[in-house]
């Protein structure tokens, strides 16, 4: 009696008693030999997915992504098919699925990258989770791996781009390099009528530290500089915190006489006063105005410097 193989399903003729048909038990079986050697080739995911019968190794690529799969035979047959990672085509892991890179020691190298033309592998990555990186021309000079317990270290200096969230201590603070001061223009009022600065200078600096604002302002006077009426105050880089204290600098005037003052800025504010004697026999303090501590004139320098929280 004739049968089938339990795979292809190759036509196996009655060993007696049985003519050969050259078209069913010969022709036949060589097609489905053609077709299944090594990959079965198909054109893509809906053609796998209606394969019939499949088995346990069934081995298929996909003509449109260039994918290559492997059945373990069990039904669904969309849900039997397991990837095999090859070069012509991007690897996707899904799922709870994992791959595992084992090496006989820490040091063991797992896993390299390069791109076309490179000299050095760009990437490495070793069997402890060491990281190294390069740019493909020399060997590479950057690294990021465990250096104790909770501890991640890197031999190397390292830029954030955007915003460092710490929300221990900093080890070794002195060491600490937050980047260099920032310019900005303050902006210079009167409490009754606004100076205009013309051909004068005015220059603002500061550093930001977490919430901590360093700052530095220094203004000289020009032969065209307007000095308008009242209180001065100067515009802060960073709105000051809101938390019913505030911030005492020191300020300095150098005009006809050096005078000595201090900068107050007030809980949640915006800008900053500079305070001094209002005369050189005086013991309390007056806001700056256009002739407190004396006349404020062309070439003079009022200098600014003081230390606040930031409201944000």
């Amino acid at each position: 009696m004739s049968s089938t193989t339990t795979r292809l399903g190759l036509y196996k003729p009655a060993t007696t008693g049985e003519s050969v048909n050259v078209a069913t038990d010969l022709n036949n079986n060589y097609d489905k030999i053609d077709t299944n050697i090594n990959f079965r080739v198909v054109a893509n995911a809906t053609a796998r997915n209606a394969i019939s019968p499949t088995w346990e190794g069934l081995s298929v690529r996909e003509t449109d992504t260039g994918r290559c799969y492997v059945t373990n035979g069990s039904a669904p047959v969309s849900a039997s098919w397991t990837e095999i990672i090859t070069t012509g085509a991007t690897f996707t892991l899904t799922g709870a699925n994992l791959v595992n890179l084992s090496g006989s020691a820490s040091s063991t190298d797992k896993l390299g990258a390069f791109v076309a033309g490179d000299t050095f592998d760009r990437y490495r990555l070793r069997a402890d989770g060491r990281q190294e990186w390069g740019t493909g021309a020399l060997a590479r000079d950057v690294n990021l791996y465990r250096g104790g317990t909770n501890l991640l270290q890197t031999d190397d200096s390292f830029t954030v781009g955007t915003d460092l969230t710490v929300t221990g201590t900093f080890a070794g603070a002195s060491n600490v390099n937050t980047g260099g001061w920032t310019s900005y223009t303050p902006t210079w009022t009167g409490s009754t009528t606004n100076p205009v600065l013309n051909n004068g200078v005015l220059v603002g600096r500061y550093q930001r530290t977490g919430r901590t604002i360093t700052c530095h302002v220094n203004l000289i006077p020009g032969s065209t500089t307007t000095y308008g009426s009242g209180n001065y105050n100067f515009a802060l880089p960073v709105q000051a915190a809101n938390q019913g204290c505030s911030y005492i600098g020191s300020a300095h005037l150098l005009g006809a006489n050096r005078w000595m003052g201090q900068t107050v800025i007030s809980p949640n504010a915006t800008s900053f006063s500079p305070f001094f004697n209002n005369s050189s026999a005086a013991t309390t303090a007056s806001f700056m105005s256009p002739t407190i501590p004396e006349a404020f004139g062309n070439g003079d320098a009022l200098r600014c410097t003081f230390v606040y929280e930031a409201i944000s």
